[in-house]
């Protein structure tokens, strides 16, 4: 890979003269250099790609997401927490941690799987309705998603608080 020092096109490393602005080209790039320039180049392909993808997965998305797996994990626990360990308790802490758990679980799937979810919304309209493949998400649906996605999460958040606000005082 050459690169044209006038205007910054990068070219193969068969021509002498850059196609953009008929400039004489130097020697190749080393192959760290083509590495790296071709890594950065997919990079920026990707991201005008996911751009334009309206079921693609944001940094919010995928933040949120992460926050909800690790909910689900806490809520796990909590759930074990007032079933094993108090005796098979099952009081408001236990059904606090069991909801928490379910709306962390919908909040993940919607963060960072919402390719898949929007597939079986799809394939439900298909049975029902039997229209094309070419279904895309309205823009009701993009912000049903985001809707979904911050109230279950914060929902859950508030709930699980409770479970453990529950554990606290009840071990105390």
């Amino acid at each position: 890979m050459k690169l044209c020092k006038k205007c910054g096109a990068y070219q193969n490393d068969t021509r002498f003269v850059c196609l953009d602005c008929n400039e004489m080209l130097g020697d190749s790039l080393s192959s760290d250099e083509a590495t790296q320039i071709e890594g950065e180049l997919r990079a920026k392909i990707q991201k005008k790609l996911n751009e334009d993808d309206p079921l693609a997965v944001n940094k919010t998305d995928r933040i949120i997401g992460n926050m909800s797996l690790f909910g689900i994990a806490v809520s796990i626990f909590m759930a074990l927490f007032w079933r094993l360990l108090m005796y098979n308790v099952f009081n408001e802490g236990f059904y606090l941690a069991l909801g928490a758990l379910v709306l962390f679980i919908i909040s993940a799937l919607y963060a960072l799987a919402f390719r898949t979810v929007w597939s079986w919304h799809v394939l439900m309209i298909r049975i029902h309705a039997r229209i094309g493949d070419d279904t895309e998400p309205s823009c009701l649906s993009l912000i049903e998603r985001k809707i979904t996605i911050i109230f279950c999460f914060t929902v859950a958040l508030v709930m699980l608080a409770f479970a453990i606000g529950y554990a606290i005082s009840y071990t105390a």
